[in-house]
Formats: structure tokens, C-alpha cells, sequence
């Protein structure tokens, strides 16, 4: 086995980096894009050098200019490995997102500054087109042939010097203007090595890339370092659930890296599928960018059977600061672990350093460390003192050197004086077995300044119950942090490195808020009942046309005591779908005005037999939830409906909740049917569910006239 360089002696620029490996692994496959794309490090150094050389040749003769900046846009694929390796070693290169629009292309190469830009074809016009406007000099890939065999013709590029600027990145912005952060040779090679060491990678590794190479860890984390170990790098186009399973059997990578919403779409992929995979040679998985819940961290190790490495990391730090380790190292619940290199420390607001384990400013300082933004005297000012950078993080260290994180603190929500670490209600939220994934953020409130909302994606085919979360964080969590406000969405806003975009939620909400607050304005007398029944049922002081019921705290059962009060209070029947769209205050007024059919008068009740009052509010019960009845006004919900098994009809106590639970677990040609037990609404005594059965039987002998089915609950 060869030594992996990070054994020898560190070296401190790119292309002194890709000499070493080609000379020492020569025939090893740094490269690999599929079976016939294999790239030997011999083949890549020939290539990064052909490709350098060539690019100075083209750019001298139009510009002029002691250091260059060379944009780079191009899709992922060993191309765009190529390319960054070229250019950030004869200039500082500027790898952009391929799907920035034409306005943003303009907008960052003009603040960037680049010379040139190094693309391929018109497969990404948008990039050529805004350079043509500037005047910009277009070097395509298609004229330049990278074949690995045009050493011997190469003039001799000379190696940059450790203190010269290797990229130029923008940082992910979610708080403001994406800043300028200049990255040197010595940097970027320093956490090259960190990443090796902290990993344990050898020349045997083989990192599985499936992230996106236009910032720092698709150079770094999935380039450089597996190349400073003498590893292999299966280059990918991008992210795909199915292709990683794929690539486990064909390709058997050693390690993959992934942010934690990629992460989730593995284990959902294998839910959906019924896979028990074969995680192949794959050792480790490492977790990056953004917080990782405890539940889906056990969810990944369960399925793969190996250990998910937890890091802190960012644009400026090259990008390792911090990192669990692996067993059999501890790791405590919690922590982003222990320092890979990077020189940690806290401090106070004042730049006191704080040794004692309580909670501060996190700063660093070291090889890996930028030294300072571009253009913006007034960020470095405020970041930087004596050596030390502040990262906006907050958190802890323990007497054994491991690190917590408390926040961030530009994130703090100040509700009238008490201080919200927003990560903290995220965390609690997290624990709730039907959140998927959590994020707080500040809202405006006319007294207290800041209040705190919550925005929550399910678990697939799971309900999350707005009142009931609520409850479950007040178990947990000051009643000063429980959000005021919850909202359910599909997915959260994250940036192009996955971390969560609170700005984005904030500026969201606050022109929903406004929006809705005009609506306000307009209480008709229908609308005006309807509120009053609202705030009643909820015990809420005031509730306007456009608040959502769910949001502020009603569920199912409190939904149901409304529905039938509005009936009664209008003395008309509402369709039960009425119940299932239930939104506002003014979309129920609508239905009320369309769709309410005065009541007739009681009809009479046959012995043994349900009320229509009884029936219509089972029928009512039965239309809330994802899963739809089987027909407008059937007590009666359905899934699988198609599959070739016997049906299931199961009677369920909480129907919109405890089937789609259970649909979870029934293979997909299992038929299954819910019905209503009835609960928490009806006398649970032998003579109700006998009324319960009679309502039901003659509707299930009209859907399945064999009798061939299974009936439990």
C-alpha cells in the first residue's frame, strides 16, 4: 500500500499537489465517471497541465493583467474537475452555479471582476451570453483536447505560491448580500489535509461525489481531499437518489457526503421501494452544511449499518472546522465534534475569551482560515481581531474539547427582551415523530418587537397536528419560545449549499402577514359569526378572515366542534368536504354562502339506527386528512384501492391520522379501508357501535359483494 501524502510532508499548492500524486500513484484511477471514463493520476496531471498552459496562452494574448480571474461555468463531471484543478493553478478561479439566470451571471461577474470565462459549447447560454455583454474573453472546452496524452508538448507551468488566491467564492447569503471570500493555495490544501486526517482516508478510499462542484466542498471535501489521499473520486452529474443505490453495487464507493436533505431522500427512496440495501464497501457516510436531526442521523445509520460523521464547516474556514470522529471514538449527543486542526476558542461580544464551558461567539483561527472579505472594510472589521476570525456561530466547548453549537447570532430573535435561539425550538420540534424537518424564524409583533414562527415539513405519509405540536414543544421549551405561529409546508427554502434560508421564510411570512392584514379589513356579518365561533372554540381573543384555523392551534376534534356549530348557527348542512378544505374564516364563509342547504326538518329514527345528525358528522369525520373517501359523502376512506389482494377495512378512532400511519406498512397491493370507530364523538356502549356497524354495512356489501375481505380495528 502507498503512503497517502497527508503522511509525508503537506504540500501547499494545487499543482505541487497533482505532480507528487502523479508521480507516486501514476497508473491509480483518480478519476472515474463510469466504466470507460477512468482518469489515471498521471492522465489528470497531463490534462490540468495541457489545459493551464493552454488557457495562459489564449488570455495573454487579450488581457493584461497581474493576477487573473477566470469564471468558470460548466455542469458536473470530470470536466468540471479538470477545469477547477487548471484554473485555480494559474489564476483564481470562480466556479458559478450552472442555473444562475442571465441578470445574476451579469450581475456577479461584473462584481467579481473575471477576465475570462471558461465554459463548453451553449450548453449553458445564459453564462456566454452575459460575457459576451461585458466584454468578456469565452474560452471553450470543446477547442482544448484533454486526453491525458499532450504532457510532452506542454510548456512548464509554474506552480503558484502557497500565499497566491486558488478560488474566489461567494458565501451562501442567507442573511444578507452574498460576500467575496478569497481562498489561497496554503488554505485550501491546509483542510485538504484536515479532511484526510479527520476521515482516515487512504489511498483504497473511494468518495462517491454526487454534490454540486461550484463551491467550496465540491473542491475540497470530494476533489482535493480524496486526490492528498491518493483515492479515487466517482464524479457524478449530480444528486439521485436511485443512481446512489446504483452506484453502491457498480461502482463501491468507500464514503459518501451529503447534506441532510439528500440524506432524507435516501431513506425515503428505500421506504418507497422496500429496500433493505447492501451498503456494498461503503464505510462511512459524513453529513455537511446544515444540522442533521437526531432522527434522521439514526434513520441513515439503521439503513446502512455504518456511522454518520457529523462536521462544522464553512466557505471561510476552507471549509473544515469541526468534525465527529469514528468509532471507536466517543460521540456525544449533540456535539459537531472536536477541532480537525483549526485553532477554536469562544469569546464574549467583547472579544473576552471564555474558557469556562459556557456558551459565546465561536472564532478560529489557522492555516485553513481566509484572511479577510473582499471590498467590505466594514465585515472584516467587525469579524476579525488579533488572528482570530468570529464565525457568527455560537456554542460551548466541553473539558474534553468537543463543540456545541447554541445558534447563530444574527439568528437571535429577541421577543420583548428574551433572547430565542431559533435552532433550539428547531431541535425541540425535531424530536416530534411526524416532523421531517424543522425551521424557526423571527416574525414582526407590534409590541414585543419579535415573535418566533415555525415552519414544519411532514415524514411522508405522516399528519402533523399544528395544536398537538404545539403542546408537545411546551414540554419542552419555555413558554416565551413556543412559537406563536406554525406553518406546514412541502419543503423548506434552502440555499445552494443546503442550509435553511430563514431570511427567505422571514420575508415570506411577513408579506403573507401583510397581505392578510388588509384583508382584515373587510368583516362581512357572515364572516364576522363564523369568527366568533372560531375564537370561541379556539380561545382566542380575536380571529380575522384571513388567519388559518390549524395554524392557530385547532385540530381535528376542535375542527369537527366548530363544523357543526357554524351548521347550527346558519341552520344549514355543509357538505363534509367543507371540513377537509377547511382553511380561513373567509373560505368557510364562502362555503356557507355557496354550498350550505337549509335544514330540513328531523326525520324519524328507526330503532337501532344512527341520526342524520349522527351520520352526517361521521361522514364529516371521515372527509378530513390527506386520504380522500372513496366518494362525496361516503364514510368510507380508501388507499391502494387497485392492489390485487383481499380489501383490509380497519375502524380507526382517529381516522386522519392513525390510517395514513398505517398505510405506511401495507404493501402496495394490499387494498386498505378506514372507517370510524367513533372515537372521542360517540357513547363507546354495545348499542352505538351496533348503530355504527348498521351505518356501515350496507356500504361495504355495495363495494365488495363477494365478502371477500378482512375487517379489524
Amino acid at each position: 500500500m502507498t503512503t497517502p501524502i497527508g503522511d509525508l510532508n503537506p504540500v501547499s499548492d494545487i499543482l505541487t499537489l497533482l505532480r507528487v500524486q502523479g508521480e507516486t500513484f501514476s497508473d491509480r484511477i483518480a478519476l472515474e465517471g463510469g466504466p470507460e471514463k477512468l482518469v489515471s493520476y498521471r492522465q489528470l496531471l497531463n490534462d490540468v497541465e495541457h489545459l493551464a498552459a493552454d488557457t495562459l496562452v489564449r488570455i495573454r494574448e487579450k488581457v493584461v493583467a497581474d493576477k487573473l480571474r477566470i469564471a468558470i461555468v460548466l455542469p458536473n463531471g470530470l470536466e468540471m474537475s479538470v477545469a477547477l484543478l487548471a484554473m485555480a493553478s494559474i489564476s483564481a478561479a470562480l466556479p458559478f452555479n450552472p442555473t444562475y439566470t442571465l441578470n445574476e451571471f451579469e450581475s456577479y461577474f461584473a462584481d467579481t471582476g473575471v477576465h475570462a470565462l471558461l465554459t463548453k459549447g451553449s450548453s449553458i447560454l445564459e453564462a456566454r451570453v452575459a460575457a459576451e455583454r461585458l466584454g468578456l474573453m469565452i474560452i471553450d472546452l470543446d477547442d482544448i483536447k484533454l486526453d491525458g496524452s499532450a504532457s510532452s508538448s506542454n510548456p512548464k507551468v509554474a506552480a503558484p505560491k502557497p500565499g497566491d488566491v486558488a478560488l474566489i467564492l461567494m458565501t451562501s447569503g442567507s442573511t444578507g448580500r452574498p460576500k467575496k471570500v478569497p481562498l489561497t493555495h496554503r488554505n485550501i490544501c491546509a483542510s485538504a489535509d484536515d479532511v484526510c486526517r479527520s476521515l482516515q482516508l487512504q489511498p483504497q478510499d473511494r468518495c462517491l461525489n454526487m454534490w454540486e462542484q461550484f463551491h467550496i466542498g465540491g473542491l475540497v471535501d470530494l476533489l482535493l481531499a480524496p486526490l492528498y489521499s491518493g483515492g479515487t473520486v466517482i464524479s457524478t452529474a449530480g444528486f439521485d437518489a436511485g443512481k446512489f443505490f446504483e452506484l453502491l453495487q457498480t461502482a463501491r464507493p468507500t464514503w459518501f457526503q451529503g447534506v441532510p436533505t439528500s440524506l432524507g431522500e435516501l431513506v425515503a427512496y428505500a421506504r418507497r421501494n422496500e429496500l433493505t440495501p447492501d451498503r456494498g464497501d461503503l464505510r462511512f457516510i459524513r453529513s455537511v452544511a446544515a444540522a442533521l436531526s437526531p432522527a434522521l442521523m439514526l434513520e441513515v445509520e439503521n439503513l446502512f449499518g455504518i456511522p454518520i460523521i457529523q462536521t462544522l464547516g464553512m466557505t471561510e474556514a476552507s471549509p473544515l472546522i469541526a468534525s465527529t470522529q469514528l468509532p471507536p471514538h466517543h460521540r456525544k449527543p449533540g456535539s459537531v465534534g472536536v477541532s480537525c486542526g483549526t485553532e477554536i476558542a469562544i469569546f464574549d461580544p467583547n472579544w473576552n475569551r471564555i474558557t469556562d464551558g459556557k456558551s459565546g461567539n465561536i472564532a478560529i483561527r489557522g492555516d485553513n482560515v481566509f484572511s479577510g472579505y473582499e471590498d467590505d472594510a466594514a465585515a472584516n472589521a467587525e469579524a476579525f481581531r488579533d488572528g482570530w476570525f468570529r464565525t457568527g456561530d455560537m456554542g460551548y466547548i466541553d473539558g474534553e474539547g468537543h463543540l456545541f453549537l447554541t445558534g447563530r447570532t444574527k439568528e437571535l430573535i429577541n421577543r420583548g427582551g428574551e433572547k430565542i435561539n431559533p435552532r433550539e425550538v428547531d431541535d425541540a420540534a425535531l424530536l416530534h415523530p411526524a416532523v421531517a424537518e424543522a425551521a424557526s424564524f423571527s416574525v414582526p409583533h407590534p409590541t414585543l418587537g419579535e415573535d418566533i414562527a415555525l415552519a414544519v415539513v411532514s415524514r411522508p405519509n405522516m399528519v402533523v397536528d399544528i395544536g398537538e405540536l404545539r403542546a408537545f414543544l411546551g414540554q419542552k421549551l419555555a413558554a416565551f419560545k413556543i412559537p406563536r405561529y406554525v406553518h406546514i409546508v412541502d419543503q423548506l427554502p434552502r440555499n445552494a449549499v443546503g442550509k435553511i434560508d430563514r431570511l427567505n421564510l422571514a420575508e415570506t411570512y411577513a408579506a403573507a402577514q401583510k397581505a392578510a392584514a388588509a384583508t382584515n379589513q373587510n368583516l362581512n356579518d357572515i364572516e364576522t359569526r363564523i369568527a366568533e365561533i372560531w375564537a370561541q372554540e379556539l380561545n382566542v381573543q380575536k380571529i380575522g378572515p384571513a388567519d388559518d384555523f390549524f395554524r392557530l392551534g385547532g385540530d381535528s376534534l376542535s375542527g369537527l366542534r366548530m363544523f357543526l356549530a357554524v351548521e347550527a348557527a346558519f341552520s344549514i348542512n355543509l357538505p363534509p368536504e367543507a371540513l377537509t378544505g377547511l382553511t380561513t374564516v373567509r373560505d368557510m364563509a364562502r362555503r356557507v354562502v355557496e354550498d350550505g342547504v337549509p335544514k330540513s326538518g328531523a326525520k324519524p329514527v328507526q330503532a337501532g339506527h344512527m341520526s342524520e345528525s349522527e351520520r352526517h358528522q361521521i361522514v364529516a369525520i371521515m372527509g378530513m386528512g390527506r386520504i380522500p373517501a372513496i366518494r362525496p359523502g361516503s364514510a368510507l376512506k380508501g388507499v391502494h384501492r387497485d392492489g390485487s389482494r383481499p380489501p383490509l377495512i380497519w375502524f380507526f378512532n382517529s381516522p386522519a391520522t392513525e390510517m395514513l400511519e398505517l398505510s405506511r406498512y401495507i404493501p402496495a397491493d394490499q387494498p386498505l379501508y378506514g372507517g370510524y370507530s367513533g372515537g372521542k364523538i360517540f357513547d363507546r356502549g354495545e348499542a352505538k357501535l351496533m348503530e355504527i356497524a348498521r351505518l356501515y354495512l350496507p356500504e361495504i356489501l355495495e363495494a365488495f359483494p363477494t365478502g371477500e375481505l378482512i375487517i379489524g380495528g
